[in-house]
């Protein structure tokens, strides 16, 4: 078994106005921002720097339109294609900046695409990259995942929700709570994560996973059957929309099949008294020093904890014992 760090490596990189508290106040964010952004496709030489009077930051006027403020990330972008460092422009002055690029931007027969949000310049793209906007990708895990909802908040300062989006990225980490399973006579439960960028900061992705604990730093432990998918923006990447969702309908499948597989050895052999799974996890356990809730060895683990669950199907299951006879599936049987 191993850890998962993504979601603990989000939670500390995003400012408090990048948190949601739910998955669809993210997604109607990222809906308000794809209604209200702008692909602007224009030859090189129609993309003109300016530096208005009294601004301290280049802007771009795009065709007819503009202009347009670069942010961070754009002005980056536009740099590259420029040829020039980003922290050597930022150490001159608007004006002076303005007259590099003039000198230094590329000229051609290919357009660029420079996306644009009111009057933001959000990115600057070639003509090869396709974009992948932010709300489809979650219109998609909210119609196939609608047992997953996000863990607590994080105990951080900025009180991570798990659920973010800035100005380059989109990143969600979602668990089903109620979603315990038995693998291997121990308890786990469902969780993915999934992420995108409409500017090309990273790739459209998923990571789904089976855990036992995650911690109030969003770092998720003990965490088996990990499924990667990641695609990059170019052509055929709204494909990705397609294997994200079988992806997710495969993980509530499995969590559904094992399940369903429990019911059946239980009718099985309904007289069969079994050890509870409770007891068989803390037998393998029972050489270990045991945790305390107040003093763990990994601060914060008290959300989503396997020995809770494991408590709590055993009261559940006390008169519901299940047998498993079929190769391939666990066995507590015990004699006696």
């Amino acid at each position: 078994m191993t850890s998962l760090t993504r979601a603990h490596d989000e939670l500390f990189r995003r400012e408090p106005d990048e948190q949601f508290t739910s998955l669809s106040a993210l997604f109607d964010h990222c809906q308000y921002q794809k209604e209200t952004s702008v692909a602007r496709w224009q030859l090189p030489e129609r993309i003109r720097p300016a530096a208005p009077a009294g601004q301290e930051l280049v802007w771009l006027h795009v065709g007819d339109d503009g202009p347009f403020v670069l942010n961070d990330w754009s002005f980056g972008q536009l740099c590259k294609l420029a040829r020039v460092r980003k922290e050597t422009l930022n150490r001159l002055s608007a004006d002076t900046a303005k007259r590099v690029f003039y000198e230094t931007l590329p000229h051609g027969n290919k357009p660029l695409q420079v996306f644009t949000s009111d009057n933001s310049a959000r990115s600057i793209h070639a003509a090869t990259y396709t974009r992948l906007y932010n709300a489809d990708v979650l219109a998609v895990v909210q119609e196939y995942a609608t047992d997953f909802q996000p863990p607590p908040k994080a105990d951080a300062d900025n009180g991570g929700t798990g659920l973010y989006c800035g100005e380059q990225d989109m990143f969600a980490f979602l668990i089903d709570p109620t979603g315990w399973v038995e693998i291997d006579g121990q308890a786990f439960a469902p969780g993915f994560f999934v992420w995108n960028s409409e500017v090309g900061r990273r790739t459209v992705g998923i990571e789904t996973f089976w855990f036992q604990s995650c911690c109030s730093n969003h770092i998720v432990w003990d965490v088996v059957e990990t499924v990667e998918f990641t695609r990059r923006h170019t052509t055929n990447v709204c494909q990705s929309l397609v294997e994200i969702r079988d992806i997710i309908a495969r993980l509530a499948a499995k969590r559904d099949e094992r399940r369903d597989g429990a019911r059946l050895h239980h009718r099985r052999d309904p007289g069969r008294r079994l050890p509870r799974m409770g007891f068989v996890a803390e037998r393998r356990l029972r050489h270990r020093p045991r945790l305390d809730l107040q003093e763990s060895r990994r601060p914060g683990c008290v959300v989503h904890d396997r020995r809770h669950r494991t408590a709590e199907l055993q009261r559940d299951r006390r008169d519901h014992p299940r047998v498993a006879d079929e190769p391939g599936r666990f066995d507590l049987r015990r004699d006696g």
